[in-house]
């Protein structure tokens, strides 16, 4: 009986240990999350400030694309044209470059996704003195197309970096670079609209633009280098984008025929109804 008690004894005191050891393991994990080397903490700064930026650059001009659009001639269909085109490229773009960062480097590709973002939404600024109808519906599109581009290298790459610094805390550093692109994403339009009320179409794009440029410019500075950064980077992923890509060119051209169609059409549609 002694020896069952004792037996008894010595079983639970090895269960207690085992509770203090996990519970020591899941503190010293946590202490983890806040103790981050200079690498990390710069791969995390760089990530957020690129989400805030190119989510930014995306929202800009949902309160004001409407207006612009009627002022331009262009129906509510080529408006939503030109908001899908991002995603269209976007969704065309991202496994391609995934599939090609080893060659590339996240780094790189970061930086430079981030650069093409800035510059392409510095150019739609200056879509205000483009002329109206068919003109500036292809290049809204085809401008937006090149900004998707550029954030799908920067997105991918992000995410990439983060996976190879923060390995045993993966999931946290994620949603800590989601938390950023929804700010993004709640920022950006609140920019646009008051900006486009002070200053007109331009103004938002040249306030917000910058901004992007100017984190490409950090995160080149200020990002941890890697060893496997080799290659020619356009030639890499451009040359490399899939099919579906190459026919988004006559796709444009198709929405801005069927568009001009029907705006065509309905020219003639209130003599119509006078005649009746």
């Amino acid at each position: 009986m002694n020896e069952e008690i004792e037996n008894e004894k010595e079983g639970r005191g090895e269960e207690i240990e085992n509770e203090k050891e996990g519970r020591s393991e899941k503190v010293n994990t946590g202490g983890k999350l806040l103790k981050l080397s200079s690498r990390q903490k710069f791969t995390l700064m760089n990530g957020a400030l690129s989400n805030i930026a190119v989510s930014v650059s995306y929202s800009v001009l949902l309160p004001f694309l409407r207006d612009v659009a009627v002022k331009k001639g262009v129906s509510l269909t080529g408006a939503g044209a030109i908001l899908g085109c991002y995603e269209v490229a976007f969704f065309c773009c991202s496994l391609t470059i995934g599939s090609q960062l080893s060659r590339v480097g996240a780094r790189r590709c970061f930086y430079t996704g981030a650069l093409v973002t800035g510059v392409s939404s510095l150019a739609f600024g200056f879509l205000d003195a483009c002329p109206p109808g068919d003109t500036f519906l292809a290049l809204a599109i085809s401008i937006r197309v090149l900004e998707s581009i550029g954030a799908s290298m920067s997105f991918t790459s992000n995410y990439a970096l983060a996976t190879r610094e923060f390995r045993d805390n993966t999931a946290t550093a994620y949603g800590f670079l989601e938390t950023f692109a929804g700010l993004g994403h709640v920022l950006g339009p609140l920019i646009g609209g008051s900006l486009y009320q002070l200053g007109g179409f331009g103004l938002s794009f040249f306030v917000s633009a910058p901004l992007t440029i100017i984190t490409a410019t950090v995160a080149f500075f200020t990002l941890p280098t890697e060893k496997e950064e080799q290659g020619n980077l356009i030639q890499v992923v451009f040359a490399k984008l899939p099919v579906e890509l190459l026919k988004l060119l006559p796709l444009i051209q198709e929405i801005t025929n069927s568009f001009s169609k029907l705006r065509s059409s309905t020219m003639y549609l209130p003599e119509q109804l006078e005649n009746k």
